[in-house]
């Protein structure tokens, strides 16, 4: 039975942490295809223009040029947060969730603490390395799967900036 339940948790993470589904975790598809972000990120945009939430964050990373296409939604409750969405391009997936700092559940609460201790969270027995926004209320997973770390340096840099 623990051979299973191991082989079930994997599948699981996999499926959170990979850039090749086209289904969210709410059963929603997405359109969006493989999208290749501009060469360059601008890190000198405002966010003066945009909301302090989910939506103002992803405005914010498309005009950077961290996000060029559509976001999926994702299950923000296995983490406790109240909403989730991903970006995947053809080197690299970002995930961004917003947190409710005001009503933090005891699993929001944990992957929290553990991100500002460690810079990573534990899901399903894995690690996974993520990045808090300087008001603490956006996480922000990225995987990028070249050497390049151009684009994780950027998008940590504009995250910890967001309405700070």
């Amino acid at each position: 039975m623990k051979k299973w339940s191991f082989v079930l948790a994997v599948i699981l993470v996999l499926m959170l942490f990979t850039a090749c589904g086209v289904t969210g975790w709410d059963g929603s598809s997405s359109s969006q295809q493989e999208s290749t972000p501009s060469s360059t990120v601008n890190e000198n945009v405002s966010d003066e223009n945009y909301e302090d939430n989910l939506a103002g964050l992803i405005g914010y990373f498309k005009e950077a040029g961290i996000i060029t296409g559509d976001t999926e939604t994702m299950q923000a409750a296995m983490i406790g947060a109240k909403d989730g969405a991903r970006f995947t391009a053809k080197n690299y997936s970002v995930e961004i969730y917003e947190y409710d700092l005001s009503d933090l559940n005891e699993t929001a609460q944990g992957v929290l603490a553990s991100v500002r201790e460690k810079g990573t969270f534990e899901l399903l027995g894995f690690e996974a390395k993520a990045s808090l926004s300087g008001s603490g209320k956006y996480l922000m997973v990225l995987n990028e799967s070249d050497s390049d770390a151009s684009i994780a340096q950027s998008a940590g840099k504009l995250l910890e900036s967001f309405k700070r």
